[in-house]
Protein backbone atom coordinates (compact mmCIF):
# COMPACT_ATOMS: atom_id res chain seq x y z
CA UNK A 1 0.00 0.00 0.00
CA UNK A 2 2.88 2.20 0.40
CA UNK A 3 4.27 1.76 -2.39
CA UNK A 4 1.26 2.76 -4.51
CA UNK A 5 1.25 5.78 -2.52
CA UNK A 6 4.12 6.44 -3.32
CA UNK A 7 3.89 5.64 -6.93
CA UNK A 8 0.79 7.64 -6.88
CA UNK A 9 2.81 10.98 -5.41
CA UNK A 10 5.55 10.57 -7.98
CA UNK A 11 2.84 10.71 -10.84
CA UNK A 12 1.01 13.41 -9.68
CA UNK A 13 4.56 15.33 -9.24
CA UNK A 14 4.96 14.43 -13.08
CA UNK A 15 1.74 15.75 -14.21
CA UNK A 16 2.35 18.85 -12.54
CA UNK A 17 5.99 19.27 -13.55
CA UNK A 18 4.42 18.48 -16.88
CA UNK A 19 1.34 20.82 -16.81
CA UNK A 20 3.74 23.82 -15.68
CA UNK A 21 6.41 23.13 -18.69
CA UNK A 22 3.26 22.97 -21.25
CA UNK A 23 1.92 26.74 -19.55
CA UNK A 24 5.71 27.74 -19.84
CA UNK A 25 5.76 27.34 -23.77
CA UNK A 26 1.71 28.23 -24.26
CA UNK A 27 2.70 31.78 -22.67
CA UNK A 28 5.87 32.19 -24.89
CA UNK A 29 4.03 31.00 -27.71
CA UNK A 30 1.62 33.96 -26.97
CA UNK A 31 4.97 36.51 -26.40
CA UNK A 32 5.53 35.42 -29.99
CA UNK A 33 2.49 35.96 -31.61
CA UNK A 34 1.92 39.24 -29.68
CA UNK A 35 5.06 40.32 -31.00
CA UNK A 36 4.40 39.40 -34.19
CA UNK A 37 1.15 41.40 -34.35
CA UNK A 38 2.76 44.30 -33.46
CA UNK A 39 5.61 44.04 -36.26
CA UNK A 40 2.66 43.06 -38.90
CA UNK A 41 0.58 46.27 -37.47
CA UNK A 42 3.77 48.26 -38.68
CA UNK A 43 6.04 46.65 -41.21
CA UNK A 44 9.80 46.83 -41.52
CA UNK A 45 11.38 49.96 -42.71
CA UNK A 46 11.98 49.18 -46.47
CA UNK A 47 9.42 46.19 -47.22
CA UNK A 48 7.97 45.36 -50.47
CA UNK A 49 4.53 44.61 -49.29
CA UNK A 50 3.11 44.13 -52.82
CA UNK A 51 5.89 42.37 -54.51
CA UNK A 52 3.30 39.33 -55.03
CA UNK A 53 1.64 41.94 -57.57
CA UNK A 54 4.32 44.31 -58.36
CA UNK A 55 7.86 42.27 -58.15
CA UNK A 56 10.69 43.03 -56.70
CA UNK A 57 12.44 46.74 -56.87
CA UNK A 58 14.58 47.65 -60.07
CA UNK A 59 17.80 48.04 -59.09
CA UNK A 60 20.79 50.20 -61.08
CA UNK A 61 24.05 50.48 -60.03
CA UNK A 62 27.17 52.14 -61.76
CA UNK A 63 26.39 54.28 -64.85
CA UNK A 64 23.28 55.51 -66.52
CA UNK A 65 21.44 55.48 -62.65
CA UNK A 66 19.68 58.05 -60.80
CA UNK A 67 18.25 57.69 -57.21
CA UNK A 68 15.17 58.63 -55.31
CA UNK A 69 15.62 59.11 -51.53
CA UNK A 70 12.39 59.50 -49.61
CA UNK A 71 12.32 61.08 -45.79
CA UNK A 72 8.81 59.87 -43.75
CA UNK A 73 7.25 62.49 -41.98
CA UNK A 74 7.48 62.49 -37.99
CA UNK A 75 4.09 61.18 -37.12
CA UNK A 76 3.08 59.11 -40.12
CA UNK A 77 4.12 56.00 -41.85
CA UNK A 78 4.40 56.36 -45.81
CA UNK A 79 4.35 53.84 -48.98
CA UNK A 80 6.14 55.16 -52.06
CA UNK A 81 5.40 54.17 -55.14
CA UNK A 82 7.32 54.89 -58.17
CA UNK A 83 5.59 54.51 -61.81
CA UNK A 84 8.07 54.84 -64.65
CA UNK A 85 6.44 56.96 -67.47
CA UNK A 86 8.76 54.90 -69.93
CA UNK A 87 7.23 51.43 -69.53
CA UNK A 88 3.61 52.21 -69.60
CA UNK A 89 3.37 53.98 -65.96
CA UNK A 90 3.82 50.71 -64.21
CA UNK A 91 4.80 50.48 -60.65
CA UNK A 92 8.92 49.79 -61.06
CA UNK A 93 9.23 50.07 -56.83
CA UNK A 94 7.78 50.36 -53.77
CA UNK A 95 8.90 50.65 -50.44
CA UNK A 96 7.42 50.89 -46.80
CA UNK A 97 9.20 53.89 -44.81
CA UNK A 98 8.01 54.12 -41.16
CA UNK A 99 7.74 58.05 -39.58
CA UNK A 100 11.13 59.79 -39.45
CA UNK A 101 13.14 57.87 -41.34
CA UNK A 102 14.59 57.44 -44.89
CA UNK A 103 14.78 54.95 -47.94
CA UNK A 104 16.34 55.23 -51.17
CA UNK A 105 15.53 53.74 -54.47
CA UNK A 106 18.49 52.77 -57.26
CA UNK A 107 17.00 53.41 -60.40
CA UNK A 108 17.45 53.52 -64.24
CA UNK A 109 17.81 57.00 -65.82
CA UNK A 110 14.31 58.01 -67.01
CA UNK A 111 11.07 59.32 -66.20
CA UNK A 112 9.21 58.36 -62.92
CA UNK A 113 6.02 59.83 -60.99
CA UNK A 114 6.05 59.14 -57.62
CA UNK A 115 3.27 58.15 -55.41
CA UNK A 116 2.62 58.62 -51.84
CA UNK A 117 0.84 56.59 -49.18
CA UNK A 118 0.61 57.92 -45.85
CA UNK A 119 -1.42 56.07 -43.05
CA UNK A 120 -1.97 54.76 -39.15
CA UNK A 121 -2.40 50.91 -38.25
CA UNK A 122 -1.48 48.84 -41.62
CA UNK A 123 -4.04 46.08 -41.68
CA UNK A 124 -2.71 42.58 -43.07
CA UNK A 125 -6.27 41.78 -44.26
CA UNK A 126 -7.46 44.89 -45.76
CA UNK A 127 -7.55 44.62 -49.95
CA UNK A 128 -6.84 47.69 -52.39
CA UNK A 129 -8.25 47.08 -55.92
CA UNK A 130 -4.99 47.55 -58.04
CA UNK A 131 -4.76 48.39 -61.51
CA UNK A 132 -3.30 44.73 -62.16
CA UNK A 133 -4.23 42.86 -59.25
CA UNK A 134 -5.69 43.33 -55.92
CA UNK A 135 -3.25 44.52 -53.15
CA UNK A 136 -3.67 42.64 -49.80
CA UNK A 137 -2.76 44.92 -46.78
CA UNK A 138 -3.02 48.90 -46.45
CA UNK A 139 -3.67 51.22 -43.38
CA UNK A 140 -7.24 51.39 -41.56
CA UNK A 141 -7.11 54.84 -40.64
CA UNK A 142 -6.00 58.26 -41.67
CA UNK A 143 -5.48 57.03 -45.14
CA UNK A 144 -4.19 59.71 -47.59
CA UNK A 145 -3.01 59.19 -51.30
CA UNK A 146 -0.69 62.50 -52.52
CA UNK A 147 1.51 62.26 -55.83
CA UNK A 148 4.48 64.65 -57.73
CA UNK A 149 4.42 65.13 -61.05
CA UNK A 150 6.48 63.32 -63.27
CA UNK A 151 10.20 63.73 -62.92
CA UNK A 152 13.00 63.35 -65.19
CA UNK A 153 16.13 62.01 -63.94
CA UNK A 154 19.70 61.91 -65.37
CA UNK A 155 22.29 60.61 -63.57
CA UNK A 156 21.13 62.99 -60.02
CA UNK A 157 19.61 62.60 -56.93
CA UNK A 158 16.17 63.33 -56.67
CA UNK A 159 14.98 64.22 -52.47
CA UNK A 160 11.95 64.21 -50.74
CA UNK A 161 11.61 65.28 -47.15
CA UNK A 162 7.71 64.70 -46.27
CA UNK A 163 7.07 67.21 -43.34
CA UNK A 164 4.49 69.72 -42.81
CA UNK A 165 5.48 72.86 -43.14
CA UNK A 166 3.84 76.31 -43.96
CA UNK A 167 5.27 77.42 -47.09
CA UNK A 168 7.27 74.70 -47.54
CA UNK A 169 9.01 74.31 -51.22
CA UNK A 170 7.23 71.48 -52.31
CA UNK A 171 3.14 70.02 -51.88
CA UNK A 172 1.88 66.70 -52.88
CA UNK A 173 -1.05 66.54 -55.51
CA UNK A 174 -4.27 64.99 -54.19
CA UNK A 175 -4.23 61.16 -55.38
CA UNK A 176 -6.40 57.81 -55.42
CA UNK A 177 -5.32 53.95 -54.86
CA UNK A 178 -6.26 53.11 -58.70
CA UNK A 179 -3.75 56.00 -59.56
CA UNK A 180 -0.97 54.75 -57.06
CA UNK A 181 -1.32 51.49 -57.90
Amino acid sequence: MIRILFSAKTNLILILSILVSVSCISERDNNKNTKREIMLKRPLQGSQLYSDCFGFNAYCSGTGCSQIKVKGPIDSDVLVTIKSKDFNNIVFSHAYIRSNETYTFDLDNGTYQIFFYYGKNWDLKKIIKGTFCDLKGGFSSLEVFGKDFPQYLNNNILTYELILQRNGNFSTKQSNSKEAF
